[in-house]
């Protein structure tokens, strides 16, 4: 049955091109997790996003949720360059088991 579904992350968080990279287990440490102990959780597809870890290598492309990205923005204080994502980040609903 799983097979058979497609799913694609279709939104793009933009990054300050001089900001500072995400480093696993120091900015990218934050945001919601699953029940289940997933880290990356969304409440919906338009929760997931593709991001620039390194926003000066534009081959360096990376899947991750807007929680885990805010947090991580926010610990580095990369603030201007995506004030629509955090805002929809600071609505999306919290991780439940279903």
């Amino acid at each position: 049955m799983h097979a058979k579904k497609r799913r694609a992350i279709f939104r793009v968080w933009p990054r300050d091109p001089d900001g500072k990279a995400f480093i696993p287990n120091e900015t990218l440490r934050g945001g919601k997790v699953a029940p289940n102990g997933i880290l990356s959780w969304g409440a919906t597809l338009y929760d997931f996003y593709s991001v620039k870890p390194i926003p000066q290598n534009p081959y360096a492309i990376t899947y991750l949720s807007g929680s885990r990205i805010a947090a991580a923005v926010r610990a580095l204080g990369e603030l201007e360059h995506a004030k629509d994502e955090l805002e929809w980040v600071d609505e999306e609903d919290d991780p439940r088991e279903i």
